[in-house]
């Protein structure tokens, strides 16, 4: 039952649209809405207790910066869950790069492994599981069922059963600042100005 639940998305017309049909809890104080990039949040420092990414990551320009702003928007001890797609390695990498039009644009360039230390790197505890077995046979089927047997999305499940892909939840902590460093912190923030 959380007291507030924030929504971040870079599309001013994503925003737009969540505005629109989240009118009520929106009123209600539950829920809001803000324009931003996950490399870069509008939100103030130790602001948050959890941080979650559904489907987003693999878009991300940098998952370092990502990790440092959750690191920075989340209180200590706070946590990430973040779930995505991406390959399993150099081989998925290219795979993904001659299957899908300009995919090295707006498609990560790292593999899962990259991807957790890149975590590491600004969060503590970070661990994976793979839940591919549940979303691409899931995603298979529904596209049967719709009529999409054809469809190019269907290679999604043909690139996971050749182990070049995977469907992982990432999940972390932020880092626990003792008092010491904590004003360590706000004296250097304090002298830059």
């Amino acid at each position: 039952q959380p007291k507030l639940v924030v929504g971040l998305d870079i599309s001013p017309e994503q925003i737009a649209r969540a505005k629109k049909y989240h009118a009520s809890e929106i009123s209600a104080g539950k829920l809001r809405f803000t324009i931003g990039e996950a490399e870069s949040m509008p939100f103030a420092e130790r602001s948050f207790d959890r941080v979650l990414s559904v489907e987003a990551a693999q878009h991300f320009t940098s998952i370092p910066a990502f990790s440092k702003e959750v690191s920075r928007i989340l209180k200590p001890g706070g946590k990430l869950v973040m779930t995505s797609f991406f390959p399993t390695n150099e081989e998925g990498i290219e795979a993904l790069n001659a299957i899908i039009p300009n995919y090295h644009i707006h498609g990560s360039q790292n593999t899962i492994m990259d991807i957790k230390k890149e975590l590491s790197e600004s969060m503590e505890n970070v661990q994976i599981k793979s839940i591919g077995k549940n979303v691409w046979h899931g995603l298979s089927k529904w596209l049967d069922q719709i009529g999409y047997q054809n469809q190019w999305s269907k290679i999604w499940g043909a690139l996971y059963e050749k182990n070049l892909i995977d469907y992982v939840i990432y999940e972390a902590t932020s880092p626990i600042v003792s008092d010491q460093s904590l004003e360590q912190e706000n004296n250097n923030y304090r002298s830059r100005f």
